[in-house]
């Protein structure tokens, strides 16, 4: 079982569905070609569940171990690859299904089963993004985002930002990484005084109001 939808249960429906076809393999749901407790011809599918435990919970794989007993009750155990304990169920009764009257087959396949298509939305197609750099040429961001030719705009300033621009991105001024602990720390001050300043310049430009500035540190 995948490990997401197991986890969704303490044993998972389809693991214990699976370990329940050890009954058909093993023989007990036919008792001298006939399904236990019915007529020839039929099938046997579980009905009732007695002494049901579950002593681990999550399960992926399990081994199954099943023991017929004299009233045609099985008896079902489930362990872990390890052996140790997963599920019991002491008292499993299997009630006959018989192979004739398949209106009343078809009944309970339709009410259990049904398909059921489902419209899948058209994909929305997807609008690059016009975005420019907020800098001056020679800088390592400009220099990196706006190369010669691309075609990217490179404002100098937020009052020269075009507003087709949906985002613009900026750089903030690199620390200092020769000077002391007092110079790195006067350098992250001044970097953050430096972007308070931009941001109030850009909320001052109201044909910016639906651009987005974008700061890159280091």
């Amino acid at each position: 079982m995948a490990a997401t939808w197991a986890s969704r249960f303490a044993l998972h429906p389809a693991l214990l569905d699976a370990a329940l076809h050890a009954l058909a393999l093993a023989g007990l749901v036919t008792d001298d070609a006939k399904p236990a407790g019915a007529s020839a011809g039929g099938l046997s599918l579980p009905f009732a569940f007695g002494g049901v435990r579950v002593h681990a919970t999550r399960a992926q794989r399990v081994r199954v171990r099943t023991t017929s007993g004299p009233d045609g009750r099985a008896d079902v155990e489930l362990t872990d690859e390890t052996g140790a304990p997963v599920a019991t169920i002491r008292s499993l009764t299997l009630r006959p299904l018989a192979r004739s009257g398949s209106a009343t087959v078809d009944a309970v396949t339709d009410a259990l089963h049904r398909t059921h298509w489902v419209p899948a939305e058209p994909p929305v197609p997807v609008t690059a993004l016009r975005w420019g750099i907020l800098g001056t040429a020679g800088t390592p961001l400009v220099d990196a985002l706006a190369p010669a030719g691309s075609g990217i705009p490179v404002y100098p300033e937020p009052a020269a930002c075009d507003a087709s621009s949906a985002v613009v991105v900026a750089s903030c001024p690199p620390p200092d990484p020769t000077g002391g602990a007092r110079a790195q720390a006067a350098a992250m001050l001044r970097a953050a005084d430096w972007a308070l300043r931009l941001v109030q310049e850009w909320l001052a430009q109201p044909h910016l109001s639906r651009s987005r500035l974008v700061l890159v540190t280091s």
